[in-house]
This record gives structure tokens, C-alpha cells and sequence, in this order.
């Protein structure tokens, strides 16, 4: 008996250096392939020590699924997205942090039940930019979300009247973009108003979908309520 115990013990043992030593084998391969760069701040727990607020978009690093071209992808890593600097960035053994620098090989990523994307995309005016955006659905014409973090800068009182208030980090309202099959880029969203919204995006169905967005009740500026029209679009055109 005590022996069994102790074929077991070291059994397990054995397993859980091989997991170590494949998850180290991984983050040397993530660094190698990825031309990683190391980030300049020295460690995470130190990083926003007087600052107010988080860049990140989940309070922890999660474990996430890296999808890159080729058909190759790595999993179990612990990834963060930092909505300030637009990066993903993940942890590697020794606690040190990285941030995702090969973006043209990225073709997404997926943490916290969600998939982001790294693409082109327009505000309508100037040059289009290249970023993460947050993949809400995903058909002939897909919906993106843009979320972003902003570093505000401490206040100091100017006389008795005012408060100081220290450097912080503020969550921008969120932005939302289009792109259907025959797009290049991903464009704005600019308006919500639906005969609006129909006018710039589906000006030929416009009729159509105005009458199923009031009999179904659909306020845009409801995300549930353009993820539901986004899916029923996609439906409709197959």
C-alpha cells in the first residue's frame, strides 16, 4: 500500500515537471517566434504603484489562446490586454512581464471569453489605424467594440477651493465599428440614431431593417440590442 502511495506521489510529481517545463519551453518558443520585447517598466505589482485606476482590461492576468498565422497558436498563457497602451501583454516564468510585438503574424486572440482582433480600422477621418479591436459578432458584416484607457495626469489644488487628485487612469466610453465582406477597413459607427445608422451602413435595406428594428424594439446604443441586429443581418443575407 505504501508503496502504491508512493509510485503515485511520484508519478505526479513527474507530471507536474514535465507541465513546468513544457510552459517554460513555451513562453522561450512565444519570445523567440514573436520577437518579443521586454517591457521598460520593471515589475507588474510595480508598475502603477501611485497611480489610481488600471489600464487593464481584467483586474487579473487570465489565461488565454494565442492564434497566429500558419495555423499555429499557443495556449494557456497568462495574457492581459492594456487598454492604454494597446498591447497584449503576458507573464512569463520569473514574473516577468512581455508585451506581443510581431503583430502581423497575430490573427487573434482569445482571453476572457473573448476575441480580439489586431486590424485596420477608420474614425472617418484621416488615415486608418492599425489596433486591437473587441470581436462582438462575427459574419458577412461583423461588429467590433474599441476600448481604451486614458492616463490623466495628477491635479494639483490651484487654491483652498480645489482637491487634489492623483494621476489616474480613466476608461474612455467605448467606440464601435463595421466591417462588412467587402471592406478593407473596419469604420466607425458614428451615429446611433437608426435612420442614421441605416442611411451610413445598409442604405439599400434601409426600409426593411428600420421596420424589424422597431418591431423588435432595438435601441443602438443598447450594445445587446446591436449585437441582436448585427445577428439578424447576418441571418438574412444567407
Amino acid at each position: 500500500m505504501k508503496y502504491a502511495i508512493s509510485l503515485i506521489v511520484v508519478v505526479l510529481a513527474v507530471q507536474s515537471i514535465q507541465a513546468q517545463q513544457g510552459r517554460t519551453k513555451m513562453h522561450e518558443l512565444l519570445i523567440e517566434e514573436f520577437k518579443m520585447e521586454v517591457n521598460d517598466y520593471k515589475r507588474l505589482e510595480d508598475r502603477y504603484e501611485n497611480v489610481e485606476g488600471s489600464p487593464f482590461f481584467t483586474e487579473d492576468f487570465q489565461k488565454g489562446k494565442i492564434f497566429i498565422s500558419g495555423n499555429k497558436s499557443f495556449t494557456d498563457v497568462e495574457l492581459n490586454y492594456n487598454m492604454h497602451s494597446d498591447n497584449f501583454e503576458f507573464i512569463a516564468d520569473g514574473g516577468k512581464v512581455f508585451v506581443l510585438s510581431n503583430l502581423e503574424e497575430i490573427e487573434k486572440i482569445v482571453y476572457d471569453n473573448k476575441t480580439f482582433r489586431h486590424m485596420e480600422y477608420s474614425y472617418g477621418v484621416g488615415k486608418p489605424t492599425k489596433g486591437y479591436l473587441l470581436e462582438l459578432v462575427n459574419g458577412d458584416c461583423s461588429l467590433y467594440k474599441r476600448v481604451e484607457s486614458e492616463f490623466r495626469e495628477e491635479e494639483v489644488p490651484k487654491t483652498g477651493y480645489d482637491q487634489y487628485r492623483p494621476p489616474r487612469f480613466v476608461d474612455k466610453s467605448p467606440a464601435y465599428f463595421i466591417k462588412c465582406s467587402d471592406d478593407e477597413t473596419a469604420v466607425v459607427i458614428s451615429s446611433m440614431r437608426r435612420k442614421k445608422f441605416l442611411k451610413s451602413h445598409f442604405k439599400e435595406r434601409r426600409k426593411e431593417l428600420l421596420k424589424w428594428m422597431r418591431s423588435n424594439s432595438i435601441n443602438l446604443r443598447n450594445e445587446e440590442d446591436m449585437v441582436k441586429f448585427f445577428n439578424h443581418v447576418n441571418k438574412s443575407m444567407n
